[in-house]
């Protein structure tokens, strides 16, 4: 059997660590094993909030796909097995909708998530790049991936008390150079709500913008999505935020969340300005870089606007 420590569950000889939430946040694990059911509400806001992104998504003609990332537990679903215990996904008939995928039959569990973190390796990032890429009608890139070797510890390690390990981490395509510059708001606020990220990818496969709405999961794709697009926006919203994307004019939006956070979806329709982040004492405006303001006064420009292809012209030539 399982025991759980600090809010970890460890299966004896598996070197598997997997998060409890016992009775914490989406007390994920109660669902995965049936104890708890989805709230019909939480059910009716997903389907809500995935009709409002898919209208007006089609309204300003952008290409649109939403992900729920496969939560580790049902990823596992043989090894819980092996102990008795038959877990299923929260991601369920009421959220197979228009533009939403669950591309759990796509992960290899073993080697697609780190054994002491919640979150996809290196590797499963990749896969689940070649799928989103395969759903939004793109190419993956065929050159040899280079990775190496780099010290990591994850965030259920680091519940335990573990040391960390050496993990493959990527860091690019053979003969294939790319020159990313990257800003965003993360000096000047302090933890992830509220966060803004803006790339730059010169030499990037595809000459498009593309906006991402996410949590961890989502922005653990980054680097590797920045081999593909030109130009990547993130913001901390399981939704597309409309007024933001209107300024923005993308080329392809994204929404995402993990699988848990179906236990606690919120209202888009009911949803606070974004901006708002910035009005607390989490905000520190002095801690800005002259780039990342720069960066950000460009994108919010709009498109069309000098001071937007301006900077883009000076950061073709940096």
């Amino acid at each position: 059997m399982f025991t759980v420590e600090n809010d970890v569950i460890k299966f004896p000889n598996s070197e598997q660590l997997f998060l409890a939430q016992m009775e914490t946040a989406q007390r994920q694990f109660s669902h995965f094993i049936g104890e708890k059911e989805l709230d019909s509400k939480m059910q009716q806001n997903f389907r809500n909030n995935i009709f409002l992104n898919n209208e007006f998504c089609k309204s300003e003609g952008i290409t649109y796909k939403h992900i729920v990332f496969p939560a580790k537990i049902p990823s596992f679903k043989k090894l819980f097995a092996e102990h008795a215990l038959n877990v299923k996904p929260m991601f369920c008939k009421a959220h197979d909708l228009e533009n939403v995928s669950y591309p759990i039959a796509t992960l290899n569990p073993e080697i697609d998530f780190y054994k002491t973190d919640t979150h996809n390796s290196d590797i499963g990032k990749l896969s689940l790049c070649n799928t989103i890429l395969l759903e939004l009608g793109g190419e993956s890139i065929s050159n040899k991936i280079l990775f190496e070797k780099r010290e990591f510890k994850g965030d259920l390690a680091q519940k335990l008390g573990l040391e960390s390990s050496l993990e493959d981490k990527f860091i690019g395509f053979e003969a294939l150079n790319i020159e990313s510059f990257s800003f965003g708001t993360a000096k000047a606020l302090a933890g992830n709500m509220g966060r803004i990220i803006y790339n730059y990818n010169r030499g990037a496969k595809y000459k498009s913008r593309l906006l991402l709405f996410g949590d961890s999961f989502i922005q653990g794709l980054i680097p590797i999505l920045n081999f593909y697009y030109e130009e990547i926006v993130y913001f901390r919203s399981p939704y597309v935020i409309q007024d933001i994307a209107k300024n923005l004019s993308p080329d392809i939006i994204i929404t995402s969340n993990a699988e848990r956070y179906l236990a606690s979806v919120p209202d888009a329709s009911l949803c606070q300005p974004y901006f708002l982040h910035f009005f607390t004492k989490r905000f520190e405006p002095s801690r800005f870089s002259d780039a990342d303001l720069a960066a950000l006064q460009a994108i919010f420009s709009g498109r069309e606007s000098p001071l937007y292809k301006r900077f883009i012209r000076f950061l073709g030539k940096a």
